[in-house]
Protein backbone atom coordinates (compact mmCIF):
# COMPACT_ATOMS: atom_id res chain seq x y z
CA UNK A 1 0.00 0.00 0.00
CA UNK A 2 2.70 2.69 0.73
CA UNK A 3 4.44 2.05 -2.35
CA UNK A 4 0.96 2.20 -3.95
CA UNK A 5 0.44 5.73 -2.31
CA UNK A 6 4.01 6.78 -3.27
CA UNK A 7 3.07 6.26 -6.98
CA UNK A 8 0.42 8.42 -6.92
CA UNK A 9 -0.32 10.91 -9.31
CA UNK A 10 -2.50 13.85 -10.21
CA UNK A 11 -3.87 13.60 -13.79
CA UNK A 12 -5.62 16.67 -15.53
CA UNK A 13 -8.01 16.04 -17.84
CA UNK A 14 -7.31 20.00 -19.68
CA UNK A 15 -4.32 17.88 -21.04
CA UNK A 16 -6.55 16.26 -23.49
CA UNK A 17 -6.99 19.68 -25.12
CA UNK A 18 -3.60 20.95 -25.17
CA UNK A 19 -2.80 22.19 -29.01
CA UNK A 20 0.85 20.02 -28.31
CA UNK A 21 -1.00 16.82 -26.85
CA UNK A 22 -3.68 17.07 -29.74
CA UNK A 23 -0.81 16.92 -32.72
CA UNK A 24 0.87 13.79 -31.34
CA UNK A 25 0.29 10.27 -32.85
CA UNK A 26 -1.70 7.94 -30.61
CA UNK A 27 1.70 6.31 -29.92
CA UNK A 28 3.03 9.73 -28.64
CA UNK A 29 0.16 10.40 -26.55
CA UNK A 30 0.45 7.18 -25.42
CA UNK A 31 3.87 7.76 -24.10
CA UNK A 32 2.79 10.83 -22.37
CA UNK A 33 0.61 9.33 -20.43
CA UNK A 34 3.40 6.53 -19.74
CA UNK A 35 5.77 9.24 -19.05
CA UNK A 36 3.63 11.29 -16.61
CA UNK A 37 2.01 8.16 -14.90
CA UNK A 38 3.66 5.21 -15.99
CA UNK A 39 6.05 2.24 -13.75
CA UNK A 40 9.30 4.19 -14.55
CA UNK A 41 8.72 7.68 -13.35
CA UNK A 42 8.48 8.73 -9.59
CA UNK A 43 7.85 11.55 -7.38
CA UNK A 44 10.66 14.17 -8.83
CA UNK A 45 9.66 14.00 -12.66
CA UNK A 46 13.45 12.97 -12.86
CA UNK A 47 13.83 9.32 -13.37
CA UNK A 48 15.65 6.64 -15.09
CA UNK A 49 14.41 5.83 -17.83
CA UNK A 50 14.99 2.48 -19.85
CA UNK A 51 13.56 2.93 -23.22
CA UNK A 52 13.22 -1.02 -24.04
CA UNK A 53 11.57 -0.81 -21.04
CA UNK A 54 8.96 1.38 -22.15
CA UNK A 55 9.30 -0.42 -25.55
CA UNK A 56 7.84 -3.66 -23.63
CA UNK A 57 5.42 -2.35 -21.42
CA UNK A 58 4.09 0.17 -24.63
CA UNK A 59 4.12 -3.01 -26.68
CA UNK A 60 5.93 -1.76 -29.63
CA UNK A 61 9.72 -1.28 -30.61
CA UNK A 62 13.05 0.74 -29.30
CA UNK A 63 13.67 2.25 -32.66
CA UNK A 64 9.57 2.93 -33.10
CA UNK A 65 9.28 4.33 -29.28
CA UNK A 66 12.54 6.89 -29.58
CA UNK A 67 10.88 8.50 -32.31
CA UNK A 68 8.26 9.06 -30.85
CA UNK A 69 10.18 10.43 -27.70
CA UNK A 70 11.91 12.94 -29.56
CA UNK A 71 8.79 13.69 -30.62
CA UNK A 72 7.12 14.46 -27.17
CA UNK A 73 10.05 15.90 -25.47
CA UNK A 74 10.47 18.82 -28.45
CA UNK A 75 6.44 19.48 -27.88
CA UNK A 76 6.64 19.91 -24.27
CA UNK A 77 10.16 21.31 -23.46
CA UNK A 78 10.96 17.17 -21.64
CA UNK A 79 14.36 16.24 -21.44
CA UNK A 80 15.94 13.17 -22.26
CA UNK A 81 19.89 12.00 -21.43
CA UNK A 82 20.38 9.47 -23.30
CA UNK A 83 23.66 8.09 -21.94
CA UNK A 84 22.76 8.39 -18.24
CA UNK A 85 19.12 7.39 -19.12
CA UNK A 86 17.05 10.11 -17.18
CA UNK A 87 14.44 11.42 -17.97
CA UNK A 88 13.28 15.17 -16.93
CA UNK A 89 10.14 16.92 -16.91
CA UNK A 90 10.59 20.64 -15.62
CA UNK A 91 7.52 21.49 -14.70
CA UNK A 92 6.63 18.49 -12.65
CA UNK A 93 6.68 20.20 -9.22
CA UNK A 94 3.87 22.98 -10.46
CA UNK A 95 1.13 19.80 -11.44
CA UNK A 96 2.33 17.76 -8.43
CA UNK A 97 2.92 20.49 -5.69
CA UNK A 98 4.31 18.68 -1.98
CA UNK A 99 1.89 19.29 0.52
CA UNK A 100 4.34 19.46 3.03
CA UNK A 101 7.72 19.32 3.92
CA UNK A 102 7.40 15.51 4.87
CA UNK A 103 5.65 14.80 1.34
CA UNK A 104 9.12 16.47 -0.17
CA UNK A 105 11.50 14.68 2.46
CA UNK A 106 10.17 11.57 0.88
CA UNK A 107 10.38 12.35 -2.50
CA UNK A 108 13.56 13.43 -2.49
CA UNK A 109 14.59 9.46 -1.68
CA UNK A 110 13.81 8.72 -4.77
CA UNK A 111 17.19 10.45 -5.83
CA UNK A 112 19.09 7.05 -4.77
CA UNK A 113 17.80 5.38 -7.97
CA UNK A 114 19.22 8.49 -10.65
CA UNK A 115 22.32 8.31 -11.99
CA UNK A 116 24.84 11.77 -12.02
CA UNK A 117 23.83 14.16 -15.14
CA UNK A 118 23.61 17.12 -16.00
CA UNK A 119 19.59 16.76 -15.53
CA UNK A 120 19.85 16.14 -12.02
CA UNK A 121 21.83 19.81 -11.74
CA UNK A 122 18.73 20.67 -13.66
CA UNK A 123 16.27 19.67 -11.12
CA UNK A 124 18.48 20.86 -8.67
CA UNK A 125 18.55 24.09 -9.39
CA UNK A 126 14.84 24.11 -10.66
CA UNK A 127 12.66 25.71 -7.96
CA UNK A 128 10.31 28.16 -9.58
CA UNK A 129 7.65 26.16 -8.27
CA UNK A 130 8.55 24.67 -4.96
CA UNK A 131 6.54 26.51 -2.20
CA UNK A 132 8.38 29.15 -0.29
CA UNK A 133 6.95 29.22 2.83
CA UNK A 134 6.03 26.92 5.58
CA UNK A 135 2.40 25.14 5.14
CA UNK A 136 -0.30 24.88 8.29
CA UNK A 137 2.50 25.77 10.57
CA UNK A 138 5.09 23.10 9.09
CA UNK A 139 8.13 23.19 7.96
CA UNK A 140 9.23 25.31 4.99
CA UNK A 141 9.11 23.36 1.45
CA UNK A 142 11.48 25.22 -0.48
CA UNK A 143 14.05 24.83 2.62
CA UNK A 144 13.15 21.77 3.01
CA UNK A 145 14.31 21.16 -0.76
CA UNK A 146 17.73 23.10 -0.47
CA UNK A 147 18.41 20.78 2.48
CA UNK A 148 17.63 17.38 1.43
CA UNK A 149 19.48 18.10 -2.10
CA UNK A 150 22.65 19.12 0.87
CA UNK A 151 22.25 15.48 1.77
CA UNK A 152 21.88 13.62 -0.96
CA UNK A 153 23.71 14.95 -3.34
CA UNK A 154 26.75 16.41 -1.69
CA UNK A 155 29.25 16.95 -4.99
CA UNK A 156 26.86 18.67 -7.71
CA UNK A 157 28.53 20.12 -10.19
CA UNK A 158 29.45 24.01 -10.29
CA UNK A 159 26.72 24.22 -12.76
CA UNK A 160 23.96 24.77 -10.41
CA UNK A 161 25.05 28.06 -9.69
CA UNK A 162 24.94 29.29 -12.73
CA UNK A 163 21.47 27.40 -13.23
CA UNK A 164 20.21 29.66 -9.83
CA UNK A 165 21.59 32.66 -11.35
CA UNK A 166 19.39 32.21 -14.47
CA UNK A 167 16.22 31.81 -12.43
CA UNK A 168 17.00 34.75 -10.06
CA UNK A 169 17.35 36.96 -13.03
CA UNK A 170 14.15 35.63 -14.64
CA UNK A 171 12.41 36.11 -11.63
CA UNK A 172 13.43 39.49 -11.31
CA UNK A 173 11.89 39.97 -15.00
CA UNK A 174 8.23 41.80 -15.68
CA UNK A 175 5.86 39.27 -16.18
CA UNK A 176 4.82 40.24 -19.46
CA UNK A 177 8.37 39.54 -20.84
CA UNK A 178 8.47 35.88 -19.91
CA UNK A 179 7.78 33.20 -21.60
CA UNK A 180 4.25 33.11 -22.73
CA UNK A 181 1.96 29.87 -22.45
CA UNK A 182 -1.44 29.58 -20.52
CA UNK A 183 -0.86 27.80 -16.90
CA UNK A 184 -4.11 26.36 -17.69
CA UNK A 185 -1.54 23.38 -19.53
CA UNK A 186 -0.19 20.67 -18.02
CA UNK A 187 3.02 20.41 -20.10
CA UNK A 188 3.65 24.04 -20.91
CA UNK A 189 7.22 23.40 -20.25
CA UNK A 190 9.34 24.87 -23.36
CA UNK A 191 6.58 25.86 -25.67
CA UNK A 192 6.01 29.75 -26.38
CA UNK A 193 2.00 31.36 -27.11
CA UNK A 194 3.81 31.52 -30.66
CA UNK A 195 6.78 32.66 -32.89
CA UNK A 196 5.84 35.69 -34.98
CA UNK A 197 6.17 33.72 -37.98
CA UNK A 198 6.80 29.92 -39.36
CA UNK A 199 10.35 30.07 -40.11
CA UNK A 200 10.85 31.23 -36.15
CA UNK A 201 8.42 28.51 -34.92
CA UNK A 202 10.58 26.19 -37.36
CA UNK A 203 13.60 27.16 -35.60
CA UNK A 204 12.38 27.51 -31.97
CA UNK A 205 11.17 23.87 -32.28
CA UNK A 206 14.51 22.59 -33.50
CA UNK A 207 16.50 24.44 -30.99
CA UNK A 208 14.25 22.41 -28.06
CA UNK A 209 15.00 19.50 -30.12
CA UNK A 210 18.70 19.97 -30.23
CA UNK A 211 18.81 19.82 -26.21
CA UNK A 212 17.18 16.57 -26.08
CA UNK A 213 19.90 15.26 -28.04
CA UNK A 214 23.22 17.01 -26.75
CA UNK A 215 24.40 18.07 -23.16
CA UNK A 216 22.07 21.26 -22.49
CA UNK A 217 25.39 22.63 -20.53
CA UNK A 218 27.49 21.96 -22.94
CA UNK A 219 29.19 24.24 -24.97
CA UNK A 220 27.68 26.70 -27.68
CA UNK A 221 29.63 25.73 -30.51
CA UNK A 222 28.64 22.23 -30.13
CA UNK A 223 25.23 23.17 -29.69
CA UNK A 224 24.79 24.98 -32.60
CA UNK A 225 26.81 22.66 -34.56
CA UNK A 226 24.30 20.08 -33.49
CA UNK A 227 21.44 21.98 -34.41
CA UNK A 228 22.75 22.70 -37.84
CA UNK A 229 22.76 18.56 -38.25
CA UNK A 230 19.83 18.43 -37.28
CA UNK A 231 18.28 21.14 -38.99
CA UNK A 232 19.90 20.16 -42.50
CA UNK A 233 18.41 16.65 -41.62
CA UNK A 234 14.67 18.46 -41.73
CA UNK A 235 15.18 19.93 -44.70
CA UNK A 236 16.41 23.63 -43.83
CA UNK A 237 19.49 24.17 -45.07
CA UNK A 238 19.52 27.90 -44.90
CA UNK A 239 19.55 28.50 -41.09
CA UNK A 240 22.33 31.24 -40.08
CA UNK A 241 24.32 30.94 -37.02
CA UNK A 242 22.61 34.09 -35.70
CA UNK A 243 18.95 32.06 -36.18
CA UNK A 244 20.63 29.15 -34.68
CA UNK A 245 22.16 30.97 -31.43
CA UNK A 246 18.87 32.67 -31.14
CA UNK A 247 16.70 29.82 -30.38
CA UNK A 248 19.24 28.15 -28.75
CA UNK A 249 19.17 30.80 -25.93
CA UNK A 250 15.22 30.48 -25.89
CA UNK A 251 15.17 26.54 -25.32
CA UNK A 252 18.22 26.83 -22.36
CA UNK A 253 15.83 29.92 -21.53
CA UNK A 254 13.10 28.19 -21.42
CA UNK A 255 14.83 24.50 -19.72
CA UNK A 256 15.95 26.59 -16.30
CA UNK A 257 12.92 28.72 -15.48
CA UNK A 258 10.53 25.48 -15.95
Amino acid sequence: MNDLLSRYRKAYPRLFRDPGFKHLTPLGKLLVMYLLFGPQSNRLGLFFFSLHTAADDLDTTAETLRKALADVATTFGWHFDADARVFYVPTWWKWNPPENANVMRGALKDLAEIPPCSLVDAFAANVTDIPDEPVKGGANILQTFVEGLRQRLPERSGNQKQYAEQYRKREQEPRATRKGGSDEKHADAGRTNGASNPRTARIETLARKTLTYTDPNGDMTTLIDTMFTIARSEGLDDLSKTEALDGLNLALAEGRTH
